[in-house]
């Protein structure tokens, strides 16, 4: 399952599928982690799953190291809507 899900946003990724829409589908990914996993501990699983979403794009690096240091889904969103508004 974990690895069709990986095949299908590398898929979006070739498609050029527009970076702001891909970063949304993180953004919802996330906010369902979270509503079937709530607390900090566990939002930790969540993070190795952004590396999938931040591939191929400016400032994707640095959003993927930034990333992987959040601790809850208000970070992420906050992240994001940065990257967003200063690239895209």
């Amino acid at each position: 399952e974990i690895t069709n899900q990986k095949s299908k946003i590398e898929n979006l990724q070739l498609l050029n599928y527009p970076i702001n829409k891909l970063l949304n589908v993180m953004l919802e990914h996330a906010r369902l982690f979270v509503k079937l996993n709530p607390g900090e501990k566990s939002f930790v699983k969540m993070r190795k799953h952004f590396g999938w979403y931040c591939k191929g794009f400016e400032g994707a690096k640095e959003l993927r190291e930034r990333l992987v240091q959040t601790k809850n889904f208000s970070e992420v969103e906050t992240a994001v809507q940065q990257l967003i508004s200063n690239n895209f």
